[in-house]
């Protein structure tokens, strides 16, 4: 399975990594000014990465995921925090 994650938390790579460690998942990432046209076509999933930092950043992010799912509506899209000591 193709998984993209898109944001900016190096942590949040780390820790799906870790759960998907032994399995035959692939992971890539990048960040949302790296990728703001979605062509999600070779992807079987997208996580979104959604600790932003201030309310312009969060507005890009909901657009972008609109976007997403407005043009590949089979595609799951979720949206997930870390939660962390920060």
């Amino acid at each position: 399975m193709n998984i993209l994650v898109v944001g900016e938390r190096q942590d949040t790579r780390r820790i799906l990594q870790m759960l998907l460690d032994k399995s035959r998942h692939r992971l890539e990432r990048v960040s949302l000014e790296d990728f703001s046209e979605p062509d999600l076509e070779s992807y079987d999933m997208v996580l979104v990465d959604g600790a932003v930092q201030d309310c312009t950043q969060q507005l890009n992010l909901m657009q972008w995921i609109r976007e997403a799912r407005r043009r590949y509506p089979h595609l799951p899209v979720a949206v997930m925090n870390n939660v962390g000591s920060q």
